[in-house]
């Protein structure tokens, strides 16, 4: 008979495989340069717009003379808008030279779009818990499929992803925890 979760086991918990718990972005830029459309909600499209209307926030050198949002009426209901790239794809609030996110960096995690804010996480939440990995197109991420200083198990609690406390909170479990810009 296979191992299964008991009733005190499932509730809040954060489970990630071991080679991805102490994971932490190594600013390789490779998320921020891409060519993405990279979408943005309602609220953080306003608050970001202000932020640029007072001067709080400023693109790229490299993105001097573009506007920062690209709205589009053919986004989902819940983007108002995409972020603006340069010819080479990159974001034009990516910083080239510190490899940063300038709006991490200059506003803080919680002006984030949440796809800035999670990647490269992914999580499914479920009755037993929320489950985390790492998308491997990133770089950082990549690299630890590589790793022996850890045996592969998964791991309760690691220590780079949040447990959630509400059921509402569950999203933010895969938030980052540190200052490193989106891609963290």
């Amino acid at each position: 008979m296979g191992k299964h979760l008991s009733t005190s086991q499932k509730t809040g918990k954060v489970r990630a495989l071991s080679i991805h718990a102490d994971y932490r972005c190594r600013h390789s830029g490779v998320c921020c340069s891409m060519d993405w459309d990279v979408p943005m909600e309602l609220r953080v499209y306003r608050s970001l717009q202000d932020a640029v209307a007072t001067g709080r926030l400023k693109t790229s050198a490299a993105a001097a003379g573009l506007e920062p949002f690209v709205p589009d009426p053919e986004l989902p209901e819940d983007a108002a808008a995409i972020f603006e790239r340069l010819e080479s794809g990159a974001c034009v609030f990516f910083d080239q030279d510190s490899r940063l996110c300038i709006v991490h960096r200059d506003l803080g995690e919680e002006a984030l779009a949440t796809t800035c804010r999670t990647f490269p996480r992914l999580s499914v939440d479920d009755a037993r818990g929320t489950f985390v990995t790492l998308s491997h197109f990133c770089p950082t991420a990549a690299s630890l499929l590589f790793r022996d200083d850890v045996p592969l198990e998964i791991v309760e609690s690691p220590p780079r992803f949040r447990p959630p406390t509400t059921t509402a909170s569950r999203r933010r479990a895969t938030t980052c925890r540190h200052s490193c810009g989106p891609m963290c």
